[in-house]
């Protein structure tokens, strides 16, 4: 019931059935407890969302670096330096 006393004080009003509803629709692979890959998604759907925001900024990134480096490369190339 630890968690449902964190839900309550952060001012969520659940039952008893609805914690247990939550838990075991949050432990995917059924062994019982819920481990970190499980917790996220479930419980904060945001930083999920976050996270794969920031990967694809960072590909993005780097397909311009990679881009403008092979301008530079072919530039040099051409002019020999």
């Amino acid at each position: 019931m630890c968690f449902r006393f964190v839900l309550l004080s952060l001012g969520d009003k659940v039952s008893g059935q609805e914690v247990e509803e939550m838990l075991q629709a949050a432990d995917v692979d059924e062994d019982g407890a819920i481990n970190y890959d499980e917790f996220i998604p479930m419980f904060m759907p945001g930083l999920l969302k976050a996270k794969a925001e920031q990967a694809a900024a960072a590909a993005a990134q780097a397909k311009i670096e990679a881009e403008l480096n092979a301008k530079i490369e072919a530039r040099n190339k051409k002019f020999g330096l």
